[in-house]
């Protein structure tokens, strides 16, 4: 856990080397995201929503740090994500990502990202997979129902005092 708690621009390097031995780890053990691929989308979900809500003025990289934190904030909120993680989570990406800069500057509700991901090809029937964290490294896919209380969550994660 030393890497995650500081951030210097070595350790950034380390993540994304991590990062992909990691992913091609997945990919050739789930070549046709059967299921366990489907973590790779960790943060994504919202990230397309951001992406398209902002016109694709936020970097792909930016948009899906930001979705992560979202992802882990509805995770703390559904109980699966213990609150002092979300905060060391949140605190140590806020650096690396800019979120603040997302935060001043692109203020989008819940409904808006709502109207979004239902038309993503991922969502059937108003239901879509999360993916949602539970610990350090530990995923979980959750199918969720894309109505008011997801719309509600990310109003709230939206109104944390950063």
């Amino acid at each position: 856990m030393k890497y995650l708690n500081s951030n210097t621009d070595s350790n950034l390097d380390f993540f994304i080397k991590q990062s992909l031995i990691s992913k091609k780890k997945i990919i050739e053990i789930d070549e046709f995201e059967n299921d366990l691929r489907r973590i790779l989308n960790y943060g994504h979900t919202f990230a397309h929503a951001l992406e398209s809500l902002s016109k694709n003025e936020i970097s792909h990289g930016q948009a899906v740090g930001f979705g992560i934190n979202i992802a882990n904030f509805i995770s703390m909120k559904l109980g699966l994500l213990e609150e002092k993680m979300f905060v060391n989570i949140f605190k140590n990406s806020y650096k690396i990502f800019y979120i603040e800069k997302i935060f001043e500057n692109y203020q989008f509700g819940g409904d808006e990202y709502l109207k979004v991901m239902l038309t993503d090809k991922k969502t059937e029937d108003n239901f879509t997979n999360f993916i949602l964290c539970k610990d350090y490294g530990e995923l979980t896919i959750k199918k969720l129902k894309l109505d008011n209380k997801i719309a509600n969550l990310i109003d709230e994660f939206y109104s944390l005092d950063v």
